[in-house]
């Protein structure tokens, strides 16, 4: 620094020690310590606002099982190979409260130095440190939209990237910045806290001379002894500037490449889009068969409940028409969809729309807010890299005085302000999309397992999409006596494909045909016309009766037991067809309260490391839940054919049902591509629990070329 110049008569090192002070201690506006005010009221808000948001994320978990908050890192298994995901949730919160404490320690630097003019020892640290948690953030929550999208695209067999790409630039690109972060701040905080030392040693000199000044001592003694201190002093000043130089070089790379990840990563909203408009999330097909084709129909038993059911039907014909979007529906008119009778997995469908909106609104506010952060930080290193480059440097809040308070504060603003409006937003999408109330209470205990894509933990479940056949459905007829299946002579024949004879499941064991002797033709039909019974009345009805005996002490089932029971398989079948959600799955199978516990068997060899589902028993809901999660990511579903008139149901004294189902489907294998026809056998047995018949054991036969085709 230049020494200035000293009035006659003045102690000249009173003189440089004041402006020595002013380049290290310059003087700040009035506004600055109400500014810095702001700042730390916002950065308590942040934590009390991020505590809440994980302790809602935590409750919500707790209570529905899904989206655990608990988790930072998984591997999620795809049939291209493991792929590291990341929980946004964790992150936000966690990295909020962590970030804002750094930040928090950094203000408090702030105002020590310019309120108070305390020591600066530490502050070179204090100041760079803090840039490691808020990078480890920006990081991690656009990976962890961009790894959730990675995964949703798998199931499409449309991979955006490889489990090894994906999961080298994670962890390479990542590991890269967060190394060259911390040394780079290495070397910043040993560079500031040199020129620290240096300033504290001239300071002191001049101290020393201040005190012994006379009006007659001779000052020439004193300044070649502070020249060099004072000359030092602009050296390591000098190299902590290329050091800034450096660093902001290195932080500029980073919100570059974080951009890039942010923007990839708002592909899972698009993904999250199209299930809105697909057979199981977009529900204009789903609702309009499932829920008002049986719902609106029905006559109400109160004119409010007639009020609903019409603007029900009002809503489904705007979806019908293309009139209004799914993802569009808003609170009000899910509650007019939830308030119709219904069984459980129509009402799921109507959560499943309201965390699809959830999800989509989360990721986009988030994105887009964590973006603009992005690049007002980008902009703010830009500014920087010009301002120490050209050495414009100066020691006052004066014509450059905008530079010193933004080069403190900006990059405290910019993550407060931003952060503060993706929680609040988050915890208000919360409270708009809480679950709304059924009126059934059998629906209370649905929802035990995860949804699709809400969180990416739960993406390891979700199975691939798969179409329905538009042909003509067949109609079969089974004797069990023998095992033979024939077509009947109906003007659709023709369309029929070959269904199995007991010889063709040489490996297999075929089901038994106990129970299904005689008496049970009726139930082939009547799904057909069920459509105009009230279901809800006609379960109340079944489980309200005794089982009874004919004449000749046969057991005879109710008409209203069989209705019931076809139904419920019936909108089984068009859930697996469309790829419902592993919570719609499970909501089908008795509650984990029930004496014993669901199970799913698909009856075949032991022992495939490719069909690893094949002869094992998968018993309990973690159990099912696996089967289901892995017929979804090894093999892809088309045409899947089971037609109601197939189905047949008996009820045995003790209450429980015994269904038997046959069809025929197309399958693919996710691996290899290869394509296949098969007749299939399903088996139930189901029993009455919570006002409506559940499934304890689906079992499942295929043909024989599920193993040949698959291997």
């Amino acid at each position: 620094m230049s020494l200035p110049t000293v009035p006659p008569g003045t102690n000249p090192f009173t003189v440089y020690k004041a402006a020595l002070d002013a380049t290290v201690y310059p003087t700040p506006p009035d506004g600055f310590k109400v500014r810095l005010g702001v700042l730390f009221g916002l950065s308590g808000l942040l934590i009390v606002l991020s505590v809440v948001h994980w302790l809602v994320m935590f409750r919500e978990w707790r209570i529905n099982r899904r989206g655990s908050p608990l988790w930072l890192f998984r591997l999620a298994d795809r049939a291209s190979g493991r792929y590291i995901v990341t929980n946004g949730k964790l992150v936000l919160s966690l990295f909020s409260i962590i970030t804002t404490a750094v930040l928090i320690g950094q203000l408090y630097d702030v105002w020590n130095t310019y309120i108070e003019h305390g020591s600066q020892s530490g502050s070179a640290g204090i100041r760079t440190w803090a840039t490691l948690p808020l990078f480890m953030q920006g990081w991690l929550m656009p990976w962890a939209a961009l790894q959730a999208s990675i995964l949703a695209s798998e199931h499409d067999n449309k991979a955006i990237l490889s489990p090894r790409v994906a999961n080298g630039l994670f962890a390479g690109l990542g590991g890269f910045f967060f190394l060259g972060l911390i040394a780079s701040n290495v070397v910043n905080t040993i560079a500031g806290e040199r020129v620290w030392s240096q300033y504290e040693k001239a300071y002191g000199l001049l101290s020393r001379f201040e005190a012994e000044w006379t009006p007659t001592t001779n000052v020439v003694v004193p300044l070649l002894q502070v020249g060099p201190e004072l000359q030092e002093l602009d050296r390591r000043a000098d190299y902590n500037q290329t050091c800034q130089v450096a660093t902001i070089s290195v932080w500029l790379l980073i919100p570059v490449i974080v951009i890039m990840v942010n923007l990839a990563s708002l592909r899972l909203s698009r993904l999250l889009h199209r299930q809105f408009i697909g057979p199981f999330g977009g529900t204009e097909t789903q609702l309009s068969q499932h829920s008002i084709g049986s719902g609106s129909a029905r006559k109400a038993s109160t004119s409010g409940r007639a009020s609903l059911s019409a603007q029900s039907a009002e809503l489904i014909k705007k979806l019908r028409d293309g009139r209004l979007s799914v993802s569009h529906l808003s609170r009000s008119d899910l509650m007019r969809l939830a308030s119709r009778r219904g069984s459980a997995p129509e009402k799921e469908r109507v959560r499943h729309i309201q965390a699809l909106q959830k999800a989509e609104k989360d990721l986009i506010v988030t994105s887009y807010v964590v973006l603009t952060a992005i690049l007002a930080i980008l902009g703010i290193c830009v500014y920087f890299l010009y301002v120490v480059a050209a050495n414009k440097v100066t020691s006052s809040w004066g014509i450059y005085g905008l530079k010193v308070e933004t080069s403190l504060t900006a990059t405290a603003w910019i993550y407060l302000v931003a952060l503060n409006l993706v929680m609040l937003s988050l915890l208000w999408f919360h409270w708009t999309s809480r679950d709304i109330r059924m009126d059934d209470s059998m629906t209370s205990w649905v929802g035990g397992a995860n949804m699709p894509v809400t969180s990416v933990g739960s993406l390891s479940q979700v199975p691939p999409q798969m179409s329905q056949h538009d042909g003509v459905d067949p109609v079969t007829i089974v004797d069990f006596n023998t095992g033979v299946v024939s077509a009947p002579s109906a003007s659709n024949a023709h369309l029929l494909p070959k269904l199995p004879a007991s010889g063709d499941f040489n490996f297999f064991a075929w089901p038994s045909k106990e129970g299904f002797d005689g008496g049970n033709q009726e139930t082939r039909t009547e799904v057909l016309r069920f459509a105009d019974e009230d279901e809800k009345h006609a379960r109340e009805r079944a489980f309200s009766r005794r089982p009874r005996t004919d004449e000749r002490g046969h057991f005879v089932m109710s008409s209203d037991t069989s209705k019931c029971v076809n139904a419920q398989l019936c909108r089984f079948r068009d859930d697996l067809n469309s790829g419902a959600s592993p919570g719609v799955f499970r909501s089908y199978f008795v509650s984990s309260s029930y004496e014993r516990g669901p199970c799913c068997i698909e009856h075949g060899p032991k022992g495939h490391s490719e069909l690893p589902f094949l002869g094992e028993r998968f018993e309990g809901e973690e159990r099912i839940l696996e089967y289901y999660r892995l017929i979804g990511t090894i093999l892809r579903g088309e045409r899947s054919k089971f037609d109601e008139r197939d189905l047949l149901v008996k009820q045995r004294p003790d209450g429980a049902v015994r269904a038997l189902w046959t069809g025929d489907a197309e399958w693919t294998v996710q691996k290899t591509g290869k394509t296949w026809h098969e007749a299939v056998v399903w088996a139930f047995d189901l029993v009455p629990e919570q006002d409506n018949w559940r499934i304890l054991t689906w079992e499942v036969w295929a043909g024989n070329n599920l193993h040949v085709y698959a291997t």
